[in-house]
Parts: structure tokens; C-alpha cells; sequence
């Protein structure tokens, strides 16, 4: 039985790349596969989620996609359920092993750079030009580049942001400098604690904490959460004592729903991190 449906799989995909080479259904109607969150919540923000037929398992916003059926991730592709659906296009997010080769087996795939505000913004426009929505996405592309445009540092103060509310008991993820989040700290006019992006992952240990003494550390939680989930978030920091930003109490989180997507949401981060430094008694200024 399972070789008999392999063998229908094979030949759907044989189907569905001789009639899809030009990414519309033989009925001339356009069927996106999103295997990305935020390359979905583009797609709605431009007002074409009409044109979706599968999600990836992480796509959790708008809430009208989650009736689509859920189809594994670019890394990890349901393929079976992909030819299900009958895509004529599919959306991955450009990265290494983003499975396009396999899934370029079933409908023509488009990978679109998405680490910084520039890939985003020319993604986007390469996204309104599949769904015909040029304007809204020529509206949008500008938004990402304007709103996360760099701002002159307004305070010496160096401000360390990192992933998550674990605490500095392990190692600490932190936001490169030249990644999306990184350009929304700086578009809020906030100076990076590392300014210089290492390579390799983006993780720093507690001796290396200590050397750096960051004037601010800023948790960044992607849930909302409560006063004693934010108490006991910053509770886990009194361990570095060391610290100045321990000692002076400028140990902070900024929490939300969504806080860390890449998709639209994150074009409300800049203000957020402003709002959240100046109700800190105001960071110095320069």
C-alpha cells in the first residue's frame, strides 16, 4: 500500500511540474504553499490570503490561515501533503537547506532573502508581484525601510539584547547588530552592546557577560507576560551581581505576542524599545 502511494505521489509531481512551470494552476488560478510565518503574514498584509492553500506548521497569525492544512516547514516539507494541495507556487524563506531543490519538484519555488530590513523589503515586492498587489507591496517595502532605518546612537548607554528570559546561569543568545531585530534596536537610536556581528551562533557566556558590562540588558520574549513572569525574569540576573546594569536595575522585558517575528509586527519594535528604555527613569543621554 505505502508503494502504491509513493508511486501516485511520483506521478502527481511529474503532473504538477509540467503544468505549474509558470506558477499557475492549469485552471490559470494562483495556489500558494507559505512555508514560512512571516512570508504568510506578508501575503495577508497585502491582502491576498485568498490565494493561500497550505501554511507551514509555524504559521500561527492571521488567525484565517489556520484552517489551511499545515505543511511541515521548508526544512522539514510534508510532501506528500504538498502535491495534495495542488500548489502552483510555493514561498520559502531563503537559508542554507531550504529544501527548494526537492520541493522544486512540485511547483516552481521562489526563495526570498529575509535577514535584514533590504532582503525583507525586496521580498516583499517580489511577493506583490506574484499575488498582483504591486502597490500595497511597493507600500510596504518602504515601511520596512524607513521604519527601520538606522538613527544616530542617542545615548552612550550600550545596551545588550538577548533571546528569551532564561537568565545568564548557561550560555546567552543575544541579538547580532546586523540582524532584523538588531536593525530595530538601531532604528530606535539604541547602541549596541557588540556592535561588530561575530560569526557563528550568536551566544555569549557569563565570564564574557562580565567583561562586556553592558550598561542595559533588554530580554526580548516573544509571549506576553505577566508582573511576576517579568519579576522572575529579572530575578534570574541577580546571580551577576558584577553586573552595573544588575546594579542599577536596568535589567528589562519587553514582551508580546509576536514580539520576534520577522514578519509586519516587527516594524512596531523601534517604538516599543524606545518606550520601554525611557519609562527606565530615561536612559542617559548623550
Amino acid at each position: 500500500m505505502r508503494f502504491m502511494t509513493l508511486v501516485i505521489a511520483a506521478l502527481a509531481i511529474v503532473g504538477l511540474s509540467c503544468s505549474q512551470s509558470k506558477g499557475r494552476s492549469d485552471e490559470g488560478v494562483l495556489r500558494i504553499v507559505s512555508l514560512s510565518p512571516a512570508i504568510t503574514e506578508v501575503v495577508h498584509e497585502l491582502g491576498a490570503v485568498d490565494t493561500l492553500v497550505g501554511r507551514s506548521d509555524w504559521c500561527d497569525r492571521p488567525e484565517s490561515v489556520q484552517g489551511l492544512p499545515g505543511l511541515g516547514s521548508s526544512l522539514s516539507p510534508n510532501m506528500e501533503g504538498i502535491v495534495q494541495v495542488r500548489p502552483s507556487r510555493i514561498l520559502v524563506q531563503e537559508h542554507g537547506g531550504d529544501g527548494a531543490e526537492s520541493l522544486s519538484q512540485l511547483a516552481p519555488v521562489d526563495r526570498l532573502p529575509w535577514l535584514t530590513k533590504d532582503g525583507i523589503a525586496s521580498s516583499i515586492e517580489r511577493i506583490g508581484d506574484i499575488v498582483d498587489r504591486k502597490p500595497q507591496a511597493r507600500a510596504l517595502a518602504g515601511r520596512f525601510r524607513e521604519t527601520l532605518k538606522p538613527l544616530p546612537p542617542k545615548s552612550p548607554a550600550r545596551v545588550l539584547a538577548v533571546i528569551g528570559t532564561d537568565g545568564p546561569a548557561g550560555e546567552v543568545f543575544f541579538v547580532r547588530s546586523d540582524s532584523l531585530h538588531g536593525e530595530a534596536f538601531a532604528a530606535a537610536g539604541v547602541r549596541n552592546a557588540i556592535p561588530e556581528s561575530p560569526g557563528g551562533v550568536p551566544r555569549i557566556t557569563p565570564e564574557q557577560l562580565v567583561a562586556l558590562d553592558p550598561d542595559y540588558v533588554v530580554m526580548l520574549a516573544n509571549q506576553a507576560m505577566n508582573t511576576a513572569e517579568v519579576a522572575e525574569a529579572v530575578e534570574r540576573w541577580r546571580s551577576l551581581s558584577v553586573l552595573q546594569a544588575v546594579q542599577n536595575e536596568r535589567v528589562l522585558v519587553l514582551h508580546g505576542d509576536g514580539l520576534l517575528t520577522t514578519g509586519p509586527k516587527v516594524l512596531e519594535l523601534p517604538r516599543a524599545i524606545e518606550k520601554a528604555l525611557s519609562a527606565d527613569r530615561g536612559i542617559p543621554s548623550e
